[in-house]
This record gives C-alpha cells, sequence and structure tokens, in this order.
C-alpha cells in the first residue's frame, strides 16, 4: 500500500509539471505514463541492488552498478517513447523532449528520493527489532531461569546426586560438577547476545547428563555433535528442542537421539524421541512458541524448522545459518 501511495503522488506531480495547457489533457496523462514507467524499474532495480550490496556486503558494487542502472533508465525512457508509445498509443504522435542528461537528473533524483526513504526506514525496523529483541531475550533468560534453575529441577537433581552417592562417588563427583557447570552457564554466560557454539553445546551435554539421571526408567539418549567450532549462536537457542524431547518422550519406552552438526555456517539440528499417540501431552508448547519467536527475531530469514510425526517417533530439524 505504501508503495502504491508513493507512485500515484509522483504520478500527480509529475503530471502537473509535464501539463501544458488543459485543453490535451490526455496527452499529458499518456505522457506521464511512458515518463514514469522507466523511473518505476531503475527505483526496484536500484532497490535490490542495494538489498544485495548491504546483505552480501559488498558495497564497493554499488556505484558501479548505480551507472548501470542510471544508463538502464535511459534506455528505457527512449524505448518506451519512441516503441511501446507507437505499439500502445498509435493514434497519437508522442515524443520524448528531454535530453539524455535531463533523464538522468530526474533518474538520480528518483534513486536518491527512494533510497533515502528505504534505508530510513530500514533503519527504524532495525531499531524495532533490537528493541523486540532486547525485550524477547530479557523474558527468554527470566523464562530459563525460571523453568530451569528452580526448586523442581535443582533439588531433583541434588536428590538424585545424592543417591548415587552411597553407590558411586566418582560418577557424584561428574554429575555435580556437570550441575555447577550448567547453572553456571545458564546464569552468567547466557546474558551476551551471542555465545559460542562450542560453549552452547556443552551445556546441552551437561543438560541431557543431568536430565538422564532424573528418569525413573533407563533412558536411551544419543547426542552427537561438532567439537572445536568458533561459530557464534544466540544463547539457549537449541535448548528448547532438548527440553521437548524430555517433557514428551514415551515414559514406558524411552529414547530420545540428538544431533548437531555444522557445515560452514549452516546449523542442523535433528531431534527425536519416541512417543505415544493420544497421550496427554502434546509435543510444542509455550516452549517451541518462544522458540520461533527469537528465531524470527534474530535470524530473520536465515532459518527453518520443521516437525512431523511418523508412527511412534517424533522429529524435529532446525536449520541456521549463523552468518555473521
Amino acid at each position: 500500500m505504501n508503495h502504491v501511495i508513493f507512485w500515484v503522488a509522483c504520478f500527480f506531480i509529475l503530471y502537473r509539471l509535464f501539463t501544458q495547457d488543459y485543453q490535451h489533457g490526455w496527452i499529458d496523462w499518456i505522457h506521464t505514463i511512458l515518463f514514469i514507467g522507466p523511473m518505476m524499474c531503475i527505483v526496484y532495480i536500484n532497490r535490490s541492488l542495494l538489498d544485495y550490496a548491504i546483505h552480501e556486503k559488498k558495497m564497493i558494487l554499488y556505484p558501479i552498478g548505480l551507472i548501470a542502472i542510471v544508463a538502464v533508465g535511459a534506455a528505457l525512457h527512449y524505448l518506451f517513447f519512441d516503441v511501446i508509445s507507437d505499439i500502445l498509443f498509435s493514434e497519437y504522435f508522442i515524443v520524448s523532449y528531454y535530453t539524455v542528461w535531463e533523464v538522468v537528473q530526474y533518474s538520480l533524483i528518483f534513486i536518491a528520493i527512494t533510497t533515502l526513504i528505504k534505508l530510513t526506514k530500514d533503519w527504524f525496523w532495525v531499531k524495532d527489532r533490537e528493541m523486540k529483541l532486547a525485550r524477547e531475550n530479557h523474558q527468554v533468560q527470566l523464562s530459563a531461569l525460571q523453568s530451569q534453575v528452580n526448586p523442581h529441577f535443582l533439588f531433583n537433581s541434588l536428590n538424585n546426586i545424592y543417591a548415587l552417592s552411597s553407590s558411586d562417588m566418582e560418577a557424584t563427583r561428574k554429575y555435580i560438577l556437570r550441575l555447577s557447570d550448567a547453572l553456571r552457564y545458564m546464569i552468567y554466560e547466557t546474558r551476551e547476545e551471542k555465545v559460542l557454539l562450542q560453549d552452547e553445546l556443552d551445556y546441552l551435554a551437561d543438560y541431557i547428563s543431568l536430565e538422564k539421571l532424573r528418569m525413573s526408567q533407563p533412558v536411551q539418549v544419543t547426542f552427537s555433535y561438532p567439537e572445536d567450532t568458533s561459530e557464534l549462536i544466540a544463547p539457549l537457542m537449541l535448548l528448547p528442542l532438548v527440553e521437548n524431547c524430555f517433557k514428551h518422550v514415551d515414559k514406558q519406552h524411552p529414547m530420545i537421539h540428538i544431533s548437531v552438526k555444522l557445515e560452514d555456517t549452516q546449523l542442523t539440528m535433528t531431534t527425536s524421541n519416541s512417543y505415544r499417540k493420544g497421550s496427554a501431552e502434546v509435543p510444542g508448547g509455550l516452549g517451541m512458541d518462544n522458540l520461533r519467536k527469537r528465531l524470527d527475531l534474530i535470524y530473520p530469514g536465515l532459518y527453518s524448522y520443521d516437525v512431523h510425526e511418523e508412527d511412534d517417533q517424533y522429529t524435529a530439524l532446525l536449520t541456521i545459518d549463523l552468518r555473521p
């Protein structure tokens, strides 16, 4: 709608500029249509080029592309007036009374105005996104602390570790260390906008170990992930998928498989858990809704998330492009 309003306003401004008298208004309408057509083409070509240059961080190519766009605009101008006008409006004799330099000036004016509008709009969009992201991250951190660092989680973990201490002191020390590392990561390290992917994966390994200890039935869990990675990721981005597995796994036949792969900057996480159809608990819920919101804010257009059920398996697939 904003684009329509802009071009309608431009059309009537140009129409008033081009109007020689009010006795041949129809010719002036045609003249304005033929003039504004090439302007619309170069404006949207310029928008695409600007988006590409910013997204791919190749702004050095933009001035070269801009020269080509202006040249295309001039060529289109004479194409519209010398060829298209004869096809669409053959009953009229219409010619352009503008020099190439004047057409270039008009082209640069349209490009400058629309570029300024676009950059201003993008700036406000980025600021709004940053504010939403800050609020969302704050809520996620609070939710994480409330859901993980709560008496239920902490006391269950401590009670299970205490019970283990009577039979295996070495394992007890290991789980105490894992619990300490998990709490330290959640409380202190997740305050940053991005954390090392390796730290996030190490935290998930600790979390999975503690969850296995809490399960009343022996659970088959596999967790494979890359090591020594230097990529960055938003904190606690992968945790909801792991939480979902333990929350909704079939308690009678618990089986969970978690895999994280990294190719260049493309991260792929696959989680699969046994699931009893028709159970009261349905996978997903508030945690997954919050995950989608965070993905939309932090990685817009850079992720995909799909789930599917097959027999007694519930599988989730998340891919994120972690480009800087």
